[in-house]
């Protein structure tokens, strides 16, 4: 999916909800790959309370309480249907 493209997903939960922040979506798509918050956040030369705080984001805006569902949620979003 492109940069700019509209990336809402009603998702289970029967949200719509777009994710205003483009970091929010890298931290999703590193969370799919497996890497660890501390690891996500030295990949983004952050603090990892900084990460936290976005994958606390990401799981509120999706309606799902586990990084499991993050990188599925990831999966459907990058090959829908």
């Amino acid at each position: 999916m492109s940069r700019g493209a509209d990336r809402s997903d009603p998702g289970q939960s029967g949200q719509g909800e777009k994710f205003a922040a483009s970091r929010e979506l890298e931290v999703a798509d590193l969370v799919a790959q497996g890497l660890a918050n501390r690891e996500i956040a030295e990949r983004l030369v952050v603090a990892t309370r900084t990460d936290d705080s976005h994958i606390e984001h990401i799981l509120a805006r999706l309606g799902v309480t586990s990084r499991t569902q993050i990188a599925a949620w990831t999966s459907r979003r990058d090959h829908p249907h």
